[in-house]
């Protein structure tokens, strides 16, 4: 069997969406190594993927093992190559990027590694780098199953890259707990974003947690309604369809923003609500769903239908 090394941060879901099921599927005897570990040497005629990030040691490695390696390959879904993209996210976010990306964008070039990236938008941006296109698989949705709880939970879980959309979703979330209090929103929060929604009713805040923990906890099937907000910006554009799912996973059904470079397609699909950054449609669509149970269900059914149909275009494209 052949070896695949998968060099990465730590478990994340950039590995767990993308690069793990097309190494699974190909049969290759996959070792995931953390870049801050000690490594041992790269085996003859085996495959190295990088995802995401990298440091200046694991750059030596690769260079020290190159002729043994028959298959390079950098994976990267977000703009992690272009300033302007990685200044549109907050600063602390935007130097981690830039630290432990964007610095090494030269010495992967100098590798020949193959260019792989998770959307068409991304495959566009870096077309001189002739990249590969790889979708995202669909983990822990092998037969997705709707929230049957009677408490009704609308949640947003997002990271802190996302400022704009976190602030945006206060206004809305102060409406929201006036308007039906007996709703829970439930929303992950850092101890900054905490301060700024302190205050809000029926609001319980969860903290970051590892990427394992966050899917063992998002698979969960108590929530009735996922926000996905998401505002215009050149980061933003790279986005793919992780958050349809993770909502569908965690067995609700999503409310989209139209400027979500995936909303085409769950339109098409009726697999969810998808609508401009207008807070007041959001609101109303928030209340409808809700406490429709009926209309909520079938928006569910046919989100169970477009996984299916992302599967498809998953083996069609990505194991190519």
């Amino acid at each position: 069997m052949s070896l695949a090394y998968v060099f990465e941060e730590a478990p994340n879901p950039s590995s767990d969406y993308y690069i793990l099921p097309f190494l699974n599927a190909k049969g290759l005897d996959v070792r995931r190594i953390s870049i801050y570990s000690d490594y041992t040497p790269i085996e003859k005629d085996s495959s190295v993927f990088v995802v995401r990030y990298l440091n200046r040691r694991l750059i030596k490695h690769i260079k020290t093992y190159r002729d043994n390696i028959a298959k390079l390959v950098y994976f990267m879904d977000d703009g992690l190559w272009d300033l302007k993209a990685i200044s549109s996210v907050p600063l602390l976010y935007a130097w981690r990027l830039f630290r432990k990306a964007y610095v090494y964008k030269k010495d992967i070039l100098e590798l020949k590694a193959e260019v792989w990236v998770s959307t068409k938008y991304l495959q566009e941006k870096y077309s001189k780098h002739n990249p590969k296109l790889i979708h995202p698989y669909p983990i822990g949705l092998e037969d997705p199953k709707v929230s049957e709880s009677t408490q009704k939970v609308v949640f947003y879980h997002g990271t802190s890259s996302h400022k704009e959309e976190f602030l945006w979703l206060k206004e809305l979330f102060q409406e929201l707990s006036k308007e039906v209090p007996s709703i829970i929103l439930e929303i992950v929060l850092d101890d900054k974003l905490w301060k700024t929604f302190k205050g809000i009713k029926n609001l319980v805040p969860i903290r970051p947690m590892k990427w394992e923990s966050f899917y063992r906890f998002s698979s969960l099937k108590y929530r009735t309604l996922g926000l996905a907000p998401l505002f215009d910006n050149e980061f933003n554009r790279g986005r793919s369809w992780i958050k349809f799912y993770d909502i569908t996973r965690s067995g609700a059904v999503g409310i989209y923003s139209e400027l979500a470079p995936y909303s085409s397609l769950i339109k098409e699909f009726k697999a969810g609500v998808v609508l401009p950054m207008e807070k007041k449609l959001w609101l109303e669509a928030i209340k409808e769903l809700t406490f429709n149970e009926d209309y909520r269900r079938s928006l569910f059914e046919n989100a169970k239908a477009l996984v299916e149909y992302l599967k498809g275009i998953w083996r069609d494209t990505s194991l190519s």
